[in-house]
């Protein structure tokens, strides 16, 4: 009996919150959701005074009194003892809500985690099976690779990197390369030998003859900081972490409700964009992203400044041109996957710039909760910084802009981010 309720538990779902039914109300056209989710979508009917079911838009009026099923919500329970929850080590399902599922699969195209019944529904709005998915054994941002969007694969011995199948054919050509789970087998077996030559490498830097090194120190020093002084955009940003005199070219940005993704969520006068695992009720348009990402509607054409904060996992900080590629199927549609944009993407283990396919690694904690951008159209200059107590240089780009620019953003699951 037990398995036939796990085996139909996607009966009990609610197709509100896409979890099992807490409180369960049927309606009298037989559909039946959780109390506060139903009580959630008819609170937004009430200026029209007519009631809906979302799932076969049979209406009522006035509105129905709702009363719990204590049948479905028998069977419910039943059917929640048979679910198998996440534990130490497991990969939770992104999508349920209250106590959290064990997922068994990972897409890549929507980057969420999913448990067996949520994975049925992700399969039932992607038909065909267009969306790569693999096996939840771990977190999606330590096994993909962000140029490619590919499961890492393959360990290149050469750079000391692990990278996908698609690298071997780009920069890591003809490079000494083996399977990723053997390089892994046999670290672990090296883990004694090369902490020792770690510490030993780092006792000789510090004995290194003392009198070669402060007049390069020093040369360094010098060489920086007449670099800085008179560097346009370190003079902005100084102005504009100052109250009494903001910057004359710092910009206002909106997010453009037409190319949000419907996993992503608008507020504060879409001025905030946060992660979603259930999508958003946004009308189908022609610049809507398939994928996690938003534009700007307003572009950049001349000099101009602005800040980003963000939390979680990672996010990207981008800019591209307005004819970006909107649908999945090809790098056309990922920020820092073409020649029309460009991306910082912001993590706390293993931070990064992508442009055209091309990978810039940053040093590990380099990245901070603010993010400064800075760009200098007419001069082809791009400027990334990260901003705190301080500011520091994370990345800058040289080019030639043929289009204006606008701020462009891709969230990870569980990931927030607002312009400043």
């Amino acid at each position: 009996m037990a398995e036939g309720f796990s085996e139909d538990q996607d009966l009990f779902t609610c197709s509100v919150c896409l979890d099992l039914l807490k409180d369960p109300v049927t309606l009298h056209c037989g559909h039946s959701y959780c109390l506060s989710c139903i009580k959630g979508c008819w609170d937004e009917e009430d200026q029209n005074g007519v009631y809906s079911c979302p799932q076969c838009r049979r209406t009522f009026r006035p509105r129905p009194d709702l009363h719990k099923n204590n049948v479905i919500a028998d069977l419910v329970e039943k059917v929640r003892k048979t679910r198998r929850y996440a534990g130490p080590g497991d990969v939770e399902c992104d999508v349920c809500t209250g106590r959290k599922v064990k997922a068994v699969k990972s897409c890549l195209v929507c980057l969420v985690s999913y448990c067996d019944t949520h994975f049925k529904v992700h399969n039932e709005a992607n038909p065909g099976g267009k969306h790569t998915v693999m096996d939840a054994t771990g977190p999606l941002q330590e096994k993909i690779c962000f140029k490619h969007n590919k499961v890492f694969e393959i360990f290149c011995r050469t750079d000391q990197t692990f990278i996908c199948y698609l690298c071997m054919t780009d920069k890591h050509k003809n490079h000494n390369t083996v399977s990723a789970a053997a390089e892994r087998t046999e670290n672990h077996q090296l883990i004694p030998h090369l902490l020792i030559t770690s510490l030993f490498k780092g006792a000789l830097l510090r004995l290194a003859p003392a009198e070669s090194r402060p007049h390069d120190v020093m040369n360094e020093i010098l060489l920086f900081s007449s670099f800085l002084a008179a560097d346009p955009l370190y003079i902005e940003v100084k102005r504009k972490r100052s109250k009494d005199d903001p910057p004359t070219n710092s910009c206002q940005f909106t997010l453009d409700p037409n190319t949000v993704n419907k996993n992503l969520h608008l507020s504060e006068e879409d001025r905030r964009v946060t992660w979603r695992p259930q999508e958003q009720p946004y009308p189908d348009h022609p610049e809507r992203f398939d994928v996690c990402q938003v534009l700007c509607r307003e572009g950049v054409s001349g000099r101009c400044y602005w800040e980003v904060e963000w939390t979680g996992d990672w996010v990207s900080i981008s800019v591209s041109y307005r004819t970006i590629s909107r649908k999945v199927g090809s790098k056309a549609c990922w920020f820092g996957s073409n020649d029309q944009s460009w991306s910082l993407v912001c993590s706390t283990s293993s931070p990064s710039f992508l442009h055209n396919n091309n990978v810039t690694k940053l040093p590990p904690d380099s990245i901070s909760s603010r993010i400064g951008v800075y760009v200098d159209h007419s001069a082809g200059t791009l400027s990334f910084y990260s901003v705190s107590d301080t500011m520091t240089l994370l990345h800058r780009v040289q080019t030639t802009f043929t289009q204006p620019l606008h701020p462009g953003f891709r969230l990870y699951i569980k990931s927030s981010l607002k312009l400043r």
